[in-house]
């Protein structure tokens, strides 16, 4: 397709703005300013094209317009046969297919989180929506064009902060009060997404993204940081805990964990490391036992209200190119693509390890899950075995799961010989293992991460 004169000449605009990026005589907004403007002028323009050419009734045309976009699809190949045996071709059938996959991993638990619950006020302070702070929130959301199942994109949100934020806090105000939460911003469009393992024509091989309401998660970031704040001033968050927090981060947990290692070493003394891998974790949160958790560390009702609405009956399309999948509807899990998802998670796993006798060492990075202790005498085995079993009961009392093949023991300069199990399977000895993106051994001397990453 040729672009006329002034399309080429915005297209031109962009480059030299790109190269003016790179000497960095321009800002980065500018340049994004600039790309949108171009992707939107593009996109105008190829619109208007393929109508006036369909529109036109000339059958030649719209025979050779038809020819050459055949082969352009979502980018999600054929996959493998469907129920009938035959390889799955249309956008629709694939979006369906992926959906009975997605909904087979949220479908356990029960429909809905009761309707009436009793819960006491919290010791929270108040929840002010204040236009300024929305206003504060609007303006630093990125520069995306991606819509939402609401149809509204971020970049939109973002220039128009000033005039939105008085009529979003009126929103705002009204659904936390109420408890009552627009349906869209109870729906979310699912991507799947390749993991980049195994054939790209196994359905199984991919995971799913999810875009839901950007109105919606601004909302979430004001209650987000109201619960954050709650719990940072009660000291409720567990101190093992690393992950989705401010000042935290999975460098810190490994430097953490590491610093214990060496000290041990440098008392000659052997450490075992026991890593747990929960099965999508995310997406087994059970909801009834989240509102419990939320109550007892003392959430105010309103809060609790909204969040319970918010979880139940929420709906979910796979989207794949334009076309849309039949919905289905997620028993159980913190919302993906969420602002409050990741901190819903954390409150449902913060008293794991209270369950964890104090001569074993917790540390976790959101779902990722290790105990470690000094190995002199078989009894420190002993302990640590007394410590995985306590793991096992809290996790199958929260109704989660291991992936039992995946539970590994690492002996850090240990030779103790003992045989760890979970649920009476025994625990696979390895003699490296990846720990948060970096490969650690036995020795603690990194060979194999330095010839990975070489």
């Amino acid at each position: 397709m040729k672009y006329p004169k002034e399309i080429r000449e915005i297209i031109k605009q962009k480059a030299d703005a790109w190269k003016k990026l790179k000497l960095g005589e321009i800002s980065k907004d500018n340049y994004k300013s600039l790309e949108i403007k171009c992707k939107l002028q593009i996109e105008k323009y190829k619109n208007n094209y393929l109508s006036k050419k369909i529109g036109s009734g000339h059958i030649g045309e719209i025979h050779k317009l038809m020819k050459r976009n055949r082969f352009k699809f979502s980018g999600i190949p054929l996959l493998n046969e469907s129920e009938e045996g035959d390889p799955i071709i249309l956008d629709t059938d694939k979006a369906n297919k992926f959906k009975n996959i997605f909904e087979e991993i949220v479908s356990g638990g029960k429909s809905n989180i009761q309707s009436s619950f009793e819960a006491e006020d919290g010791h929270q302070e108040e929840i002010i929506f204040e236009p300024y702070i929305i206003e504060k929130l609007l303006k630093k959301l990125p520069n995306k064009l991606s819509h939402s199942p609401e149809n509204i994109n971020q970049y939109f949100l973002k220039k128009c902060a000033t005039p939105l934020a008085l009529p979003l806090s009126i929103l705002y105000e009204n659904t936390f009060k109420t408890g009552i939460v627009p349906e869209l911003w109870k729906t979310a469009h699912i991507l799947p997404i390749f993991k980049k393992k195994g054939s790209v024509n196994d359905p199984k091989n991919y995971r799913p993204i999810a875009l839901t309401s950007p109105t919606c998660r601004v909302f979430e970031r004001i209650i987000a940081n109201n619960i954050l704040e709650h719990l940072y001033k009660h000291k409720l968050i567990a101190e093992e805990q690393f992950g989705f927090l401010p000042k935290s981060s999975c460098t810190l947990q490994i430097l953490s964990s590491m610093q214990d290692w060496y000290n041990s070493l440098d008392r000659k003394i052997g450490t075992d490391v026991i890593y747990f891998d929960f099965e999508k974790a995310f997406d087994k949160v059970d909801h009834q036992i989240l509102i419990r958790k939320l109550q007892e560390i003392k959430i105010d009702s309103l809060t609790i209200r909204w969040i319970a609405n918010f979880l139940s009956n929420r709906s979910h399309i796979v989207k794949i190119g334009d076309h849309f999948s039949e919905p289905f509807l997620p028993k159980t899990g913190v919302p993906q693509g969420t602002v409050l998802g990741p901190l819903l998670f954390l409150i449902y796993i913060n008293d794991l390890p209270k369950h964890i006798p104090k001569n074993i060492k917790v540390k976790l990075y959101a779902d990722d899950f290790k105990l470690y202790s000094e190995i002199k005498t078989e009894k420190d085995c002993l302990d640590l075995q007394g410590a995985i079993n306590n793991a096992y009961r809290w996790a199958k009392n929260n109704r989660l799961e291991f992936s039992i093949s995946k539970v590994k023991v690492l002996k850090i300069y240990n030779k103790i010989k003992y045989n760890y199990e979970i649920n009476g399977d025994k625990i696979e000895e390895v003699n490296n293992i990846r720990d948060l993106g970096i490969y650690i051994d036995n020795k603690l001397k990194f060979d194999q991460h330095v010839a990975k990453n070489h």
